[in-house]
Formats: structure tokens, C-alpha cells, sequence
């Protein structure tokens, strides 16, 4: 393989008038090599063009993040002949220094998989709905002999898409049981580390942790050890990082119109 696929998943418009996918774009177009097609699948926003492959894919759940997640991810694989692996990614991820995707890699920060007994007795009080979600997916994963895998995260992953059946069967028929909901990434991931036969040339790159920033500064630092932040990490409000922003990735894409 000589470039690989980055597959981009939005929703229904992200903050600042989707300026994260607008500078997300911008940052891949700035930093990554090796890189085939951009291929974005939900409810795209009209500046997006030019060398950008888009497909168009609504919600089909008002509720469920997770089975939209999901069928955009579905959509996104069965409309293009896409690279295995390809490279997930969501509107507020961005590059910050030269990679070549044919060898990046990102350290993983493993995370324990909470029960929502467990995470009740420890932190004193009930889990969110997203840690709710991981617990079930975890719970899920064990019962049906899949390993566990890093589960608190927010930011870029690699996916084979041969596994797709295999995640559509398993959310499908657990969909019951896993009353909050799943969490399809760990899904596609312990499928993957499940087969034996697993041919990935890529390194096995993985979510970059569960870290929020306590500062701008703070999550630049990140940024420069890792080659990727997330907007996630830090307060959107933070002006100082509006304005990184303009200053870093100023000109359009070619993913852009």
C-alpha cells in the first residue's frame, strides 16, 4: 500500500460554523503525506469541495450518536474501494507537524473499562452517558470472548474495514442489552486484535489518551509530543487558541471549494 484513506465522519454542523472540519482539512492538507483520498460521509458542509470525496449520509437515529457513528462509517466504506486500513477521524482532529501515514504512530494511554457499579464506588456519583456507553461496549466485548481495548478516548484511529459485518452483527444483536448504547471503535478494535490472520503494514496506531487540557499552552504541549491534538482537549471559548488557528492554517485547502 502507498497511501492511505482518511475517512471523516460528521455530524449535523460542529461549532463555529464547522470551522473545526474547515481547519482539520486545512492541517491534513498542511502535514500528512502519503495520503490517498479525503473521504467525508454525513451532513456536509458547503465549503467543503475541490479534491474532497463526500457522501452524504443523514442520521438515523434522533438519539443514538453511536448507531450514526456507525452507519456513516458503513456508508463511508461501502460507497469507496477504501484503503485497509484506513485512518478514522472526526471534524476536531488536527495534525500539527509533518507525518508520513505509511509509518505515524501515537502512543496509547491504556484506560481501565468501568463497570458503572465500579465507576459509581470510586468517583462518587453516576457515570455520563459516554462512559455509560464504553461500560456496556467493555461488558459486551467480554461476554462474547473479544479482548479489551483502550476505551476513554478522543482523537484519530485505524480501522480495517473487513470487520465491518462482524460490528454491524454484534451491535445488531446486542443492540438490547447494551441499554446505553455502544461504542463502535472499540468494537472495530477488538475485532482486529482478535484475528489471528491480522495483516496491518501500518503501525498500530491508536486514540492519543483521554487528556484535557488545563490550558491552551498545556494542550500545545501535547500537541508537540504527539502530532495531533483534538479540540476536545481545551475550551473552545479559549480565544488564544481561535486565533492558532488563523495563524497556523491560514490558506484554503484544496479540500475546499
Amino acid at each position: 500500500m502507498k497511501e492511505v484513506d482518511i475517512l471523516y465522519v460528521v455530524g449535523m454542523g460542529s461549532l463555529n460554523g464547522n470551522a473545526e472540519l474547515k481547519y482539520s482539512l486545512r492541517s491534513v492538507a498542511k502535514h500528512c503525506r502519503s495520503v490517498g483520498r479525503v473521504i467525508i460521509s454525513g451532513d456536509i458542509p458547503v465549503f467543503v469541495g475541490g479534491k474532497a470525496y463526500t457522501h452524504w449520509c443523514h442520521d438515523i437515529s434522533v438519539s443514538g450518536k453511536h448507531w450514526n457513528m456507525l452507519h456513516k462509517i458503513e456508508q463511508g466504506i461501502r460507497r469507496f474501494n477504501i484503503t485497509e486500513p484506513f485512518l478514522f477521524s472526526c471534524d476536531d482532529h488536527f495534525f500539527t507537524r509533518d507525518v508520513d501515514l505509511l509509518s505515524w504512530s501515537c502512543r496509547v494511554r491504556a484506560e481501565h473499562i468501568y463497570t458503572e457499579e465500579t465507576w459509581r464506588s470510586e468517583h462518587g456519583r453516576r457515570p455520563e452517558r459516554y462512559q455509560r456507553s464504553v461500560a456496556a461496549t467493555g461488558e459486551l466485548l467480554r461476554s462474547n470472548g473479544l479482548p479489551d481495548v483502550n476505551t476513554v478516548w478522543h482523537g484519530n484511529m485505524w480501522i480495517d474495514p473487513k470487520y465491518l459485518d462482524d460490528v454491524i452483527g454484534l451491535a445488531k444483536d446486542n443492540e438490547s442489552k447494551s441499554v446505553y448504547g455502544f461504542e463502535p471503535m472499540m468494537l472495530f478494535e477488538a475485532f482486529r486484535r482478535n484475528d489471528p490472520n491480522k495483516r496491518i503494514d501500518i503501525p498500530e496506531v491508536q486514540m492519543k489518551g483521554d487528556v484535557k487540557a488545563k490550558s491552551f499552552s498545556e494542550c500545545m504541549l501535547y500537541a508537540d509530543e504527539y502530532g495531533c491534538f483534538s479540540t476536545a482537549d481545551i475550551a473552545w471559548s479559549n480565544g488564544e487558541l481561535v486565533r492558532w488557528f488563523g495563524r497556523t492554517f491560514p490558506e484554503r485547502s484544496e479540500y475546499e471549494r
